[in-house]
């Protein structure tokens, strides 16, 4: 959805449909206007969203009230891996960044801990889901 302008509505109604998704992975909303209200309404899905990893934010119009909703978010959600804010209006990315690498490190935490139980097997068919976009089998 990169560059498609559908400002803070259209994240608004993203954001709505994060909270019961559990199977979009990646999110690109880069250059969509999207200021302090559409990054708080996202924010507020990653409280509850737990199978988005990627989240890319760059060029859009997010000030330091959004970023800090997203910060926030970040405390609690420690699936989001990738969030990209560049060209935005916001200095929040250096505490930001340390969040994101905690939840890297949990998904490597976890990765070595179905390996070590003999569950890799349903790790890499949870990877094929994602790379198949939700279809297994």
């Amino acid at each position: 959805l990169d560059d498609n302008t559908i400002g803070d509505g259209g994240a608004k109604a993203l954001a709505y449909a994060l909270n019961e998704n559990e199977a979009l992975t990646e999110l690109y909303l880069k250059g969509n206007g999207i200021s302090n209200s559409g990054a708080m309404a996202i924010a507020s899905a990653l409280l509850e969203n737990r199978s988005l990893t990627y989240l890319d934010l760059d060029s859009n119009e997010i000030k330091e009230a959004g970023a800090k909703s997203l910060l926030h978010a970040l405390q609690e959600n420690t699936t989001l891996t990738d969030l990209y804010m560049e060209n935005n209006q916001a200095d929040k990315e250096t505490e930001i960044e340390t969040f994101l690498l905690r939840n890297k490190k949990i998904r490597k935490r976890a990765f070595k801990d179905a390996v070590k139980k003999g569950q890799k097997g349903s790790w890499d068919r949870a990877k094929l889901m994602v790379i198949g976009q939700g279809k297994s089998g």
